[in-house]
């Protein structure tokens, strides 16, 4: 299946992971049972929605989205602040926007979150909010 969506064009891609999202944010995977296989599958499952949050986000940022790619971005870090290209893909479309500011406030927001973990934000990332702000 993921093959098949592959070579959807852009829009019918996004909205095929959209119908998708939809679905897993319905709720937890077997809600209210509790076993090793069945955790397991809801951590797969969570991490594939990320995957396909961010996937989301960059067919309506490059569609130009804006408001949606910033809102499935926003979802990926509600979830997992300290991913890192997440935050990347925050400032783009903050530049995106021609907002300075919140590029800025992005890579700072980033680097308050990988600071929580012992780390600082890589040089791509740094390269990224520098480019950005010109």
């Amino acid at each position: 299946m993921h093959r098949e969506a592959q070579r959807l064009p852009d829009a019918d891609r996004l909205r095929a992971i959209v119908g998708a999202l939809g679905i897993y944010d319905r709720g937890d995977y077997l809600p209210g049972r509790r076993s090793a296989w069945g955790d397991e599958r809801q951590r797969e499952l969570g991490a594939l929605a990320a995957d396909a949050r961010f996937e989301a986000a960059e067919l309506s940022l490059r569609s130009g989205d804006y408001s949606g790619a910033e809102q499935l971005a926003r979802r990926i870090l509600d979830v997992e602040p300290f991913q890192e290209a997440a935050w990347r893909l925050t400032m783009r479309i903050a530049g995106a926007l021609g907002d300075d500011k919140a590029v800025v406030r992005a890579y700072r927001e980033c680097e308050r979150a990988l600071a929580r973990v012992g780390a600082t934000p890589s040089p791509s990332t740094r390269q990224l909010v520098e480019r950005l702000r010109r």
